[in-house]
């Protein structure tokens, strides 16, 4: 069975085999070592793209907004949440002026379309790196 739009790429036995590629090459780190880190975009004023209409009336299409933010999480197989981080477009959003951005509850950077660039990325891995030197935990990042 394929979800609509999607094409089967991956035959079930390349999907098993996979799976047990990756627990071997985990089976070294403890559950609480084990993080999955995921992004995503947040098109936060975006409307819905359909609407109800009474007979007769007309739905005039607006167009949609773009604005975004990407938010990057990671846990851990054992549910420890690491802080997450906000890639917005400006540096000090008009929004958070009067927010004092170390006591937000997360990680904000931004570039000019606030996606997760490789320097973004590179930044917070080493930061991920130091935290956990100083706990001497090693960590598996998938």
């Amino acid at each position: 069975m394929s979800i609509k739009g999607t094409e089967n790429t991956l035959s079930d036995e390349a999907i098993f085999q996979g799976r047990r590629e990756l627990t071997k090459r985990t089976g070294i780190y403890m559950h609480r070592d084990i993080f999955n880190v995921d992004e995503s975009g947040l098109f936060y004023r975006q409307l819905q793209g359909r609407a109800l209409v009474r007979k007769g009336e007309s739905h005039q299409k607006q167009k949609q907004q773009k604005e975004r933010v990407t938010i990057l999480l990671c846990c851990s197989k054992t549910g420890e949440k690491l802080t997450p981080l906000v890639i917005g477009k400006h540096e000090k959003p008009r929004a958070l002026k009067h927010v004092n951005m170390e006591t937000l509850g997360c990680l904000y950077s931004f570039n000019n379309n606030a996606w997760l660039k490789k320097s973004i990325f590179s930044d917070w891995i080493n930061g991920l790196n130091d935290y956990f030197k100083i706990k001497e935990r090693k960590i598996c990042i998938i």
